[in-house]
């Protein structure tokens, strides 16, 4: 499994998804969604792993042991750890509703300052994925 960090593409569906479930505070939780490569990433993320003195011995199992505490984490405080836990609508909606969402993701304005211009197939991979809390 590869870890990468959180981009403006997230910030443009996690817009969205508030706007079309009512619920923008809920999405406002950028750890819900999958994540794309940034540069270094994973080296800076061990180093918080080191920091937090969570083990590990290569980057890859420092980086995993802090999405896992992170993870742990998020429960602990009862964030929502997937779009399907923050809407009331079932499965059949959300789909109903994606190309659309997908669409104005693509339109809004942070989308524009992401480092990778994203597609809107991109966006709706990314809200299935977020939907589904795969990454």
């Amino acid at each position: 499994m590869t870890f990468k960090p959180l981009q403006y593409k997230e910030f443009t569906i996690l817009n969205k998804s508030g706007d079309y479930w009512n619920d923008a505070n809920s999405f406002q939780n950028e750890n819900c969604c999958p994540q794309y490569e940034y540069p270094n990433a994973k080296w800076r993320y061990a180093k918080i792993a080191d920091y937090l003195q969570l083990g590990g011995n290569t980057e890859e199992e420092k980086v995993e042991l802090l999405i896992a505490a992170v993870e742990k984490l998020k429960q602990d405080v009862e964030i929502p750890l997937t779009i399907k836990d923050v809407i009331k609508d079932n499965e059949q909606t959300f789909y109903d509703k994606l190309e659309l969402m997908s669409e104005q993701a693509f339109d809004d304005q942070c989308t524009g300052a992401n480092l990778r211009y994203p597609l809107i197939s991109d966006l709706h991979n990314l809200y299935i994925q977020a939907y589904h809390g795969t990454r």
